[in-house]
């Protein structure tokens, strides 16, 4: 068996949020020639970003040091997953694999997720507590949010073409005061009661990756976001808070946020008809506390 190395453009091919649920304008990843050498370890190539966040000011992502693609081969050489770990240059891995053609299953996902994926399948696990902070709301979504990709490499001599997918989607609630006083706010839930938003899905990796709801299991229909340490907002402040949760199709029924806070529970319903949070899309909505 050979070392070598295949250097993949991990650029998130599906990028750029965008607002109002408008769908995202794919951009085409680069394609690279691999190289052939002994004893040079697998390199992931990501673009160079000046950023730190993963979701920057325009939604596109960006990587992180020490941030994890994990990898698996549908042919079993790669059966549990392989780490490659990002250095501020490129993803890389020590792993080696044998000549010969392999297709790969990429997800990026939380750390402690990595064991969900196999090469006789991948889930992915919606938390349905999630955080923040309040001097960078954005931060935390990394924590949470999950891309997938796959591509098929023929070791030594063929190029690699491959990308990553959204998976899940983000809802952004604009907490704005006018209760008439100062008011600290500890978290805001959102619940669908007719739907799962949350919990374990199944990654798809047919086609474009998806999340699918898996038979038997239930899932949870709400996401509570833990506002680290609260936040105190002014009379006519506000507040952006974020949540991942799964695609909904055309979801008829009652979206409920729920905020606590120093003084008392806010409850607001509202019922909506066919309204689809898909893969990939940024949502948003203002929440009055009154």
């Amino acid at each position: 068996m050979r070392k070598h190395t295949f250097i993949l453009s991990a650029l998130v091919a599906l990028a750029a949020f965008s607002s109002c649920s408008k769908e995202y304008v794919p951009v085409e990843p680069e394609i690279i020639e691999p190289v052939v050498e002994e004893s040079i370890p697998f390199v992931l190539n990501a673009e160079a970003v000046d950023t730190k966040a993963l979701f920057g000011d325009d939604w596109r992502l960006s990587w992180e040091k020490n941030d994890y693609i994990f990898a698996v081969t549908t042919d079993q050489e790669w059966s549990s997953y392989t780490i490659f770990t990002y250095n501020g240059t490129a993803f890389t891995t020590t792993k080696t694999i044998s000549n010969g053609t392999h297709t790969f299953n990429f997800i990026y996902a939380p750390f402690a997720q990595r064991a969900y994926h196999t090469a006789t399948g991948t889930k992915f696990n919606i938390s349905e507590t999630q955080g923040m902070s309040t001097s960078n709301p954005k931060a935390g979504l990394k924590n949470y949010y999950p891309l997938a990709g796959q591509a098929t490499l023929t070791t030594p001599t063929a190029s690699l073409d491959a990308k990553l997918n959204h998976l899940a989607t983000i809802v952004k609630v604009t907490v704005k005061n006018m209760t008439g006083a100062a008011i600290k706010v500890n978290s805001l839930r959102m619940d669908m009661p007719a739907v799962g938003i949350a919990g374990l899905f199944k990654v798809d990796f047919e086609g474009t990756p998806s999340l699918k709801r898996i038979p038997g299991t239930i899932n949870l229909t709400s996401v509570t976001n833990l506002i680290s340490g609260g936040v105190t907002l002014e009379v006519g402040e506000e507040i952006p808070v974020y949540f991942v949760i799964a695609p909904v199709d055309r979801y008829n029924g009652d979206i409920i946020f729920t905020a606590e806070t120093s003084t008392k529970k806010y409850v607001k319903s509202k019922p909506v008809v066919n309204v689809t949070f898909r893969a990939g899309t940024y949502n948003s909505a203002t929440y009055v506390l009154e």
